[in-house]
């Protein structure tokens, strides 16, 4: 059976990119194994030098023009490899015993061009990949390829959408998070519907409010802990308190029931009036330990309700904020479950004046990435991984279904009458 031309179209760029893919999906990952290349910066310290110190550009030769030692090739050499031979060529004469350190100061930076709102020239992170250069020129834009007020509008209203569906699932993770706090839970499970999850990072988002409900009930669980360990302390002072006054309460018996016997000796006139006085001197003394004894017990029995009125504050002021941020994220939810729906009416609405489906338009991303002094041309997913010094140009092409049939159809009609044609000939022919 003949497939359509319309199929083939369809399918020939899907199998390219198959086959590309695989091959371009690497990328460098870190400073430590990157090799240098040309437009590169590399810092170099010598310590105790501070002449023979600096930031270094890498030429286009490959080369660092290093203070003393001239022209140093460091092409295709990591960090610690570059480190290693200055260390050398410093020590051939130079220096005795050179201390270096050698670190990448730049990279080559990306290149966005063609269909993104501000395309330019932005720094390189390790690990990005093209969605992140995209992110960093702001997002997709109206394409060259597309004409027109109506094109360019659709193009904003689908990316509002994009916008608006992408904020619903990060609400919508953070209020399972709070009502997780808020309940003193210390998991949630995500609620989230099939839209939320066609979202590319929709996972990574549920990792990161794992991550913050984690934080905060660890945070809410130290601060109770550091106020409850205080507790034991004042408790064990609390008791030794209690025991100087069981013991001072015995010893004013003891005085007590000396005074007694004396007054007895004093009244039968065998006992002196000023050892009276001592004894009772001595039991005033007693009752003041008591009484400053017991005041300090009722102080520290004060702290601990203090303690318990600081704990039991913490809690209600985190419940409290806990509240309020769910209650702001709930509103939010409300209004953009209104929100969305409007402004997928103006979409639709937006792609009938445009006299397009919504569905018409065919994203491409290429990556021009030079190697070995050669530039190499390949289409790419915006979940690829980028190098430093790559150029991602990204392009919004027109495809209007209707029309591509309407295309088919007259190609098709055009075939049967050539084979018309062909057969009259063939007929008339001797």
């Amino acid at each position: 059976m003949r497939k359509s031309p319309l199929l083939e179209a369809l399918i020939s760029p899907l199998v390219f990119l198959l086959l590309v893919f695989p091959a371009q999906a690497g990328g460098p990952t870190d400073l430590g194994t990157y090799k240098i290349s040309a437009g590169d910066r590399v810092a170099v310290t010598v310590f105790g030098q501070p002449d023979l110190s600096g930031d270094f550009a890498v030429d286009g030769a490959g080369q660092i023009l290093l203070p003393l030692l001239g022209l140093v090739p460091v092409v295709d050499m990591t960090a610690a490899q570059i480190q290693e031979k200055v260390v050398q060529l410093l020590a051939d004469g130079i220096l005795r015993q050179p201390a270096v350190s050698v670190r990448i100061a730049e990279v080559r930076p990306l290149n966005v061009l063609g269909d993104v709102r501000t395309p330019g020239v932005f720094p390189y992170r390790f690990g990005s990949i093209v969605k992140n250069a995209i992110a960093q020129a702001g997002g997709y834009g109206m394409g060259e390829a597309m004409p027109g007020s109506a094109a360019s509008e659709l193009l904003q209203a689908e990316e509002r959408i994009r916008v608006l569906r992408a904020e619903r699932t990060r609400l919508r993770l953070k209020e399972s998070r709070l009502e997780a706090q808020r309940d003193g839970r210390k998991e949630f499970e995500p609620r989230l519907t099939a839209d939320d999850l066609e979202d590319p990072g929709a996972q990574l988002l549920v990792e990161q409010e794992k991550h913050a409900l984690t934080v905060e009930t660890t945070a809410l669980d130290q601060q109770i802990e550091s106020i409850a360990s205080q507790r034991p302390q004042f408790l064990s002072e609390r008791d030794a308190l209690q025991g100087q006054i069981d013991s001072e309460n015995k010893q004013l018996e003891l005085v007590q029931s000396q005074m007694t016997g004396y007054e007895k000796l004093v009244s039968k006139g065998l006992g002196r009036s000023a050892s009276m006085v001592e004894l009772q001197i001595g039991e005033a003394g007693k009752r003041t330990n008591i009484y400053r004894l017991m005041a300090d017990q009722s102080r520290l029995r004060n702290q601990l309700v203090a303690l318990d009125i600081q704990m039991a504050d913490v809690t209600s002021k985190y419940k409290q904020r806990v509240q309020s941020d769910l209650q702001t994220v709930q509103q939010r939810l409300h209004d953009l479950e209104t929100t969305i729906p409007q402004a997928k009416k103006i979409r639709d609405l937006k792609a009938k004046l445009a006299g397009r489906h919504f569905d018409g338009f065919l994203r491409t991303i290429s990556i021009t990435r030079m190697k070995d002094g050669v530039a190499s041309v390949f289409e790419a997913a915006d979940t690829a991984f980028l190098e430093p010094g790559d150029i991602i140009e990204v392009r919004t092409t027109e495809t209007d279904l209707r029309s591509t049939a309407a295309l088919n159809t007259v190609g098709a009609k055009g075939a049967v009458a050539n084979d018309r044609e062909a057969a009259a000939h063939a007929r008339k022919a001797p």
